[in-house]
């Protein structure tokens, strides 16, 4: 259930199919889309990203740059995972140190 990219917002998922990463979207054949009573809370999402980010355990976390952006998330920890990777709109992706 991805949180799909807006107008205006990096289109990564397009971005990743036009360069030939068919596996980059994958999972939706699987799992399908996002229900229309599903939401992702920006508010909620930029604090748990922020405290995510923070914890000193935490040595890297991967997410999706159309919400690194949309969640205002600052963090040298931030990553993209790039498009040789399934998609990471749907969960915060953390490597513990």
């Amino acid at each position: 259930m991805y949180e799909e990219p807006v107008d205006g917002e990096i289109d990564q998922p397009e971005i990743c199919l036009n360069e030939g990463y068919w596996q980059y979207s994958a999972l939706a054949f699987f799992r399908g889309r996002r229900r229309a009573n599903m939401f992702a809370d920006n508010n909620l999402n930029h604090h748990l990203g922020m405290a995510i980010c923070a914890h000193p355990e935490i040595s890297r976390v991967f997410l999706e740059p159309h919400l690194v952006h949309r969640w205002n998330i600052h963090s040298p920890k931030m990553r993209y995972h790039g498009c040789h990777a399934v998609r990471h709109d749907d969960h915060f992706h953390i490597e513990i140190k």
